[in-house]
């Protein structure tokens, strides 16, 4: 693929540059990716038979509460098998914007896909702890109070505000990372991070345009599936309540077959996205070179 990276480019400059890239190299991308977004939509699909029995009653029972954590597990097992297959894609993608082979990228994305996995347990832990030692104010009292609830909320929201503003360096870091084989997987959150940190107005406004159009495009994307999951929750609810099933037997099967298409075609809104990411790291490290040969 030809690519002009180097160069100064404004928020909406990276967001030309990556819809023009993918779009004139269209064929080559979904030559090489085809297959590993399939898996990664088809393990994404599978989401529609994870889900609590239509029957099930509101009283929580020890039965139930098997259902629940039986549900939890094929979550965390699908979440699992979801990052195993977008390790597998992003490698593909990695590879067709560094021009080395999958076999040398592999190592490396496990490796940042390791870091990451790590960095998000880390914010979920903290924004769990933060929340928790709020709640420690009421110990002893029959139950926290509605105000206490209130700022435990708070608290949780507001680490979580936090761990979001620190992504957009993050985004560079790891772009400077797979572009850059010199570069070792602690350095995502090192130097380069820190460097990023200095242009972090610049990466928030990439993000926020790129997460705007990636939301519309979603919405739209997957409007299939959402129509079929809200009349699956209907359904079900009419059951609870002692209706009569209102759905045909196939609903399942089409449910997964929408989901898959939907999901398919998300994974290369995904791929332009990071695509984005791509020239913005080609853009900062234009300026970093250009400050450097004028001092």
């Amino acid at each position: 693929m030809e690519i002009e990276l180097y160069k100064m480019r404004g928020p909406g400059g990276c967001i030309k540059a990556a819809y023009d890239l993918f779009t004139n190299n269209l064929k080559t991308i979904v030559r090489k990716t085809w297959l590993q977004a399939l898996v990664f939509a088809i393990i994404n699909a599978c989401a529609v038979f994870i889900k609590l029995p239509a029957d099930a009653p509101a009283v929580v029972t020890p039965d139930v509460q098997l259902q629940y954590a039986k549900v939890l597990a094929a979550l965390l097992g699908l979440a699992v098998l979801i990052t195993v297959a977008y390790t597998w894609l992003n490698t593909s993608v990695v590879s067709l914007l560094n021009g080395q082979s999958v076999a040398r990228n592999m190592p490396r994305v496990i490796r940042q896909m390791l870091l990451l996995v790590g960095i998000v347990v880390l914010w979920l832990l903290v924004m769990a702890v933060g929340g928790s030692l709020t709640l420690l104010a009421d110990a002893g009292k029959a139950g926290p109070s509605p105000s206490t609830l209130a700022i435990a909320c708070g608290v949780a929201a507001i680490i979580g505000l936090a761990g979001l503003m620190a992504l957009p360096p993050l985004g560079f870091s790891t772009m400077k990372y797979f572009m850059e084989p010199q570069q070792k997987v602690r350095s995502i959150v090192g130097k380069p991070y820190a460097q990023g940190w200095r242009r972090w107005g610049f990466l928030f406004l990439v993000f926020f345009l790129t997460a705007i159009i990636a939301g519309i495009i979603y919405g739209v994307v997957t409007a299939p599936t959402m129509l079929l999951s809200l009349s699956q929750l209907t359904n079900d609810a009419g059951i609870r309540l002692g209706d009569a099933p209102g759905l045909p037997a196939y609903f399942t099967a089409l449910s997964f077959v929408v989901a898959l298409a939907c999901s398919f075609v998300w994974t290369y809104v995904l791929i332009w996205s990071e695509m984005v990411v791509y020239y913005a790291y080609g853009s900062i490290e234009a300026r970093f070179r250009q400050l450097q040969q004028n001092k």
